[in-house]
Formats: C-alpha cells, sequence, structure tokens
C-alpha cells in the first residue's frame, strides 16, 4: 500500500471514528483520545497535523499529555512556520504547563515575528507562567 494510502485510510478512520460516536452521542473520549497520542507519536507528518486539529478541536474532552512532549518538539524544530503556529495552538488547548512555561524562554529565540507574537499572546493570556518559573 503507497505512503497517501495509508495515510489517507488512517484520516479517514480518525474522521469516522470521531464523528460516527459523536453522533451517537457515546464518545469514548479515552480510546479517541488514544489514538491522537498514536497519531502524534508517529513519523507521518499528516497525521500528525490531523492528531493535532482534533486536539485543538476536543481538548476539553481529552486527557492527552503524555503527547505533549511530541508536540513540543514539532513546534520548536518543525522548519515549517504554519506547522509550527498548529502546534503552538495545540500546546495552549492542552494547557501543558512545562510547555507553555518553555514559551517565557522561547519568546527570546523566537525569530518568526508571527509566532513571536503568537507566544506573547499566549503569555499575556497565562499571566501565572511567569510565576511558576
Amino acid at each position: 500500500m503507497s505512503r497517501f494510502s495509508t495515510v489517507f485510510i488512517s484520516l479517514l478512520a480518525m474522521t469516522l471514528i470521531s464523528t460516527g460516536f459523536a453522533q451517537e452521542g457515546k464518545v469514548d473520549w479515552e480510546m479517541f483520545g488514544e489514538n491522537l497520542v498514536w497519531g502524534l507519536t508517529s513519523e507521518n507528518e499528516g497525521l500528525q497535523r490531523s492528531a493535532m486539529k482534533f486536539i485543538i478541536k476536543y481538548a476539553d474532552s481529552l486527557d492527552i499529555n503524555e503527547a505533549s512532549p511530541n508536540v513540543y518538539q514539532i513546534f520548536s524544530s518543525h522548519e515549517n512556520s504554519k506547522v509550527r503556529q498548529l502546534a503552538l495552538v495545540t500546546l495552549y488547548k492542552m494547557n501543558c504547563m512545562w510547555c507553555l512555561k518553555n514559551l517565557v524562554d522561547d519568546i527570546y529565540k523566537e525569530t518568526d515575528p508571527i509566532i513571536r507574537h503568537q507566544i506573547a499572546t499566549i503569555l499575556k493570556e497565562k499571566p501565572i507562567l511567569y510565576a511558576m518559573r
């Protein structure tokens, strides 16, 4: 099976799982979260991006803190600024405190003005982070 087919089938499965559960009103958030963590830890960028989008959408219902190092790694090292922005919003929605505390240092190293502004906005909204340092 080609790489594209694998990605497509994985994304389709995640979409069907999320919409199918939501329509029935019986969402197995633990299983859904486990699938998202699996997607984030995969080597497939498309799957990682889809998982981050689902996390942003359903963050209030998920407990997926074990995936935060993977998301932070994507934020801190990906070459595509749009993917880094997606990872930053994902970290914010996950409310990963150690990741958000690291942003206090990251803002001074950040060279992309859009991401730097996004970090500043997050830090402004979460002033407790300054006290935790």
